[in-house]
């Protein structure tokens, strides 16, 4: 049986089990948006990257989240900076204009300069750097910004080049024991889901918190 879920085809087996089938990028799993957001709102960050933007739609979601609920539409009235980061240039659309800014880069290689952010996102965005790379990526984000927020597709998800766009090559597996192992807190897992959502404390928060 096959059953249309969020932004997946979901197959259901005789006994009922959902399993999400392979997904094609830019677009990330419409079950992330919650439990992603209802982490971020209640900080009420004054600064937010999003590494490996794509088509946007967490700089729409933070907007109005962030700002236009209290009244600030305009850019000049918004309090908070929303920047981003993609390294596609064709996935420029209209939803660039709820960022700050937007830089047309590969996170990769500019990592390092990325600091001082209340939260850092990094949704399907670490399954596209080789494994050692990306946990070098992770700890140095960490060492500079409040939160890192990670979301990897669970397990084998074999992909290329997509839209012309060899940045959507797989170059990792990860599950959501390797995002414990590395120090973050599951905010989701489970085989009902085809992605693991996990958020890594920055060296600023763990000095709050002390």
């Amino acid at each position: 049986m096959v059953m249309v879920s969020d932004d997946n085809i979901t197959t259901q087996d005789e006994k009922g089990a959902r399993a999400p089938e392979r997904k094609k990028m830019p677009t990330s799993d419409l079950s992330n948006i919650a439990p992603i957001l209802r982490f971020i709102i209640p900080l009420r960050p004054a600064r937010v990257l999003d590494l490996g933007a794509g088509l946007g739609k967490y700089g729409v979601l933070l907007r109005e989240y962030l700002d236009g609920r209290f009244g600030n539409f305009l850019p000049s009235e918004w309090q908070v900076t929303i920047d981003g980061v993609e390294g596609f240039s064709r996935y420029w659309n209209l939803a660039y204009l709820a960022y700050n800014s937007v830089e047309i880069a590969n996170f990769a290689d500019r990592y390092k300069t990325y600091r001082g952010y209340d939260v850092v996102l990094m949704i399907d965005s670490l399954e596209h750097v080789f494994k050692k790379d990306a946990i070098e990526i992770l700890y140095t984000l960490q060492s500079q910004n409040r939160y890192v927020i990670v979301s990897v597709p669970q397990g084998e998800w074999p992909q290329g080049a997509v839209h012309g766009n060899d940045l959507e090559c797989h170059r990792a597996t990860w599950t959501a024991d390797d995002l414990v192992e590395l120090g973050g807190r599951l905010l989701q897992a489970g085989p009902e889901f085809s992605c693991a959502i996990a958020v890594f404390e920055g060296v600023a928060a763990l000095r709050l918190a002390a």
